[in-house]
C-alpha cells in the first residue's frame, strides 16, 4: 500500500489537461477519401479494382494502423536456443505483424 504524503495528496488534486490539438481517430476508408486515385481509376477503366481498394482502404484506415503501431511497439525477438539448449535460430513476431503481412501479399 502506498504511503500518504503531502506531495501525493497535492498531486491527487491536480487535474490533467484536455487534449484539443489532435483529431479523433475514426474508422474511414483511405480509398474513399482519396479523390485523385478514384479519378485516375475511372479515367483508365480501373473500376474492376474498386471493391478490393475499398476493402484495403477500410482496413488500413483504421485496423491496419492499430496493427502497425503494435508491430512497431513489439519488435521481432530472436530466439537462438530452446529451453534444452538446442540451437533453433527462430524469430518470433507479434501477431499483428502477421495480420499486416496477410494484407500486404
Amino acid at each position: 500500500m502506498y504511503e500518504s504524503t503531502p506531495l501525493a495528496e497535492f498531486l491527487s488534486t491536480l487535474q490533467t489537461h484536455e487534449v484539443k490539438n489532435q483529431p479523433l481517430w475514426q474508422s474511414y476508408s483511405l480509398y474513399q477519401s482519396d479523390c485523385v486515385i478514384q479519378f485516375w481509376l475511372k479515367k483508365f477503366n480501373g473500376n474492376w479494382a474498386e471493391k478490393k481498394l475499398h476493402e484495403l482502404g477500410v482496413f488500413y484506415g483504421y485496423q491496419g494502423t492499430e496493427y502497425g503501431e503494435l508491430a512497431n511497439r513489439y519488435s521481432p525477438e530472436f530466439v537462438s536456443h530452446d529451453r534444452n539448449g538446442n540451437r533453433i535460430d527462430r524469430v518470433d513476431f507479434h501477431p499483428s505483424y502477421h495480420q499486416l503481412m496477410q494484407y500486404g501479399g
